[in-house]
């Protein structure tokens, strides 16, 4: 499920898809200031991914294979009406970017990725949450989920993070990391072709993927990386710095398409 937020006055830019992270849905975007930062001049476009938020949520692993999620934003990129759009992702939002971008490089003007790497390392759920946190959503009780990791994590979770935790199908989430943990991603030499503008986002509280993004960076032609202190992994997408540096990107003037490389 996609929905538009027309640009505030005349577009002057190509539109903005935003992709959320995982177990989030569209609604972050809005919520955390996203979209009001974004629409003075471009059409804004938020998607809830497959097995969030208002999507379809099948219970089967083969349902969000990444070719599945890079289908949906293309399908979006189509809805858009426009021949090219930026595209914003958080987390696994990051992870569908690379490879929408890297497979459709024409259907894209720009690419944001906050904490998003285009590898996969298995096991990356088990690290932030809690190991086998998929069997555990497997077996359809997300409070025992949740009491779960907070036990593990040895102090309650926030309030406003459980809520978005707890809005999700635990089926639907296992499903969704068992496919993803066996997905590997883009690798890094695949990115020396992506000759799109790339900002790269990240804390420097986030370490694994901060590395994702330092590498990301040596290997992407047209990539900038920018480091932002005191942010962890989600905190990233609280960072009046981060919507700022994004804002700023996607407003740079560029030639249009055929007048320079990329």
């Amino acid at each position: 499920m996609a929905r538009r937020f027309p640009a505030r006055r005349e577009p002057e830019r190509p539109p903005v898809i935003l992709l959320h992270g995982t177990a989030q849905s569209q609604a972050m975007w809005r919520g955390l200031g996203w979209v009001d930062a974004l629409r003075d001049g471009a059409d804004v476009w938020t998607v809830d991914l497959r097995g969030h938020g208002r999507s379809d949520r099948p219970h089967d692993p083969a349902a969000y294979a990444m070719d599945r999620f890079v289908a949906d934003a293309l399908t979006v990129a189509d809805a858009t009406g426009a021949p090219a759009a930026s595209i914003i992702g958080f987390s696994l939002g990051g992870r569908v970017a690379f490879s929408a971008v890297t497979a459709h490089p024409e259907r894209f003007t720009t690419m944001v990725s906050l904490a998003g790497s285009p590898v996969n390392r298995a096991g990356a759920f088990d690290r932030v949450f809690f190991p086998g946190i998929a069997r555990s959503l497997a077996a359809g009780d997300m409070d025992a989920t949740l009491h779960e990791w907070e036990r593990r994590r040895g102090r309650p979770i926030p309030p406003a993070d459980r809520a978005v935790l707890a809005a999700n199908d635990p089926r639907a989430l296992a499903a969704y990391m068992v496919a993803e943990d066996a997905d590997l991603g883009v690798p890094f030499h695949a990115l020396t072709g992506l000759h799109l503008p790339v900002l790269l986002l990240v804390g420097d509280r986030d370490a694994e993927r901060e590395r994702a993004a330092q590498l990301s960076a040596a290997y992407i032609p047209r990539a900038r990386l920018r480091i932002i202190p005191g942010a962890g992994h989600g905190g990233l997408l609280r960072s009046t710095e981060a919507r700022r540096a994004s804002t700023c990107f996607l407003a740079e003037p560029r030639p249009a398409r055929g007048l320079a490389h990329g």
